[in-house]
């Protein structure tokens, strides 16, 4: 596994904003936080703010899990995603959103993202919550000789239970 320096990433373009400015941090996003379940009810707006940090929280470390070596990656789509996942449209089984991201880290061995922390935005309820955004892209193969980059949008629902699932994924490529 390879990382790419900061110099390759301001090249690629995978610290730039929407604005054109370089972003600070070459990292996937902000430093990951540990995922808390809610704690007992100190009020509405208290609970939904808990639910809503731990949300994003889970999906930060996801995508920081997904640069990582194709093994490491697919070991945590396994423990992150529920058997039954609405993924992309279509109600689909673990065994085939596991193949399918296979197939993804196996074309792109080298992986980085940059979430754009101002597009994020987090809705919950009933201990379910969808967290989407936009994220900057850079994807490599030395093997095939193949580079891309761009920016996508995501869309995940999490079931917030004692053991956080993915239950719906979604997403576009915006360029």
């Amino acid at each position: 596994m390879r990382y790419l320096s900061k110099t390759e990433m301001d090249a690629l373009k995978v610290t730039t904003g929407l604005d054109g400015a370089s972003n600070s941090s070459p990292t996937v996003a902000d430093p990951p936080m540990a995922y808390a379940p809610p704690r007992p009810d100190t009020g509405q707006a208290a609970t939904n703010a808990r639910l809503e940090t731990a949300a994003i929280t889970f999906v930060r470390e996801l995508l920081e899990q997904h640069v990582n070596d194709e093994g490491r990656a697919l070991a945590r789509v396994l423990t992150t995603y529920a058997e039954t996942v609405n993924y992309y449209g279509k109600t689909t089984a673990l065994s085939d959103v596991i193949a399918d991201k296979q197939r993804y880290f196996t074309r792109w061995p080298e992986r980085g993202y940059h979430i754009r922390n101002d597009s994020l935005m987090v809705t919950c309820a009933n201990d379910n919550c969808m967290v989407s955004g936009v994220y900057d892209w850079v994807v490599r193969s030395i093997a095939r000789s193949k580079q891309a980059k761009g920016a996508a949008r995501f869309s995940y629902t999490i079931s917030l239970g004692s053991e956080p699932r993915i239950i719906a994924e979604t997403g576009e490529v915006l360029k």
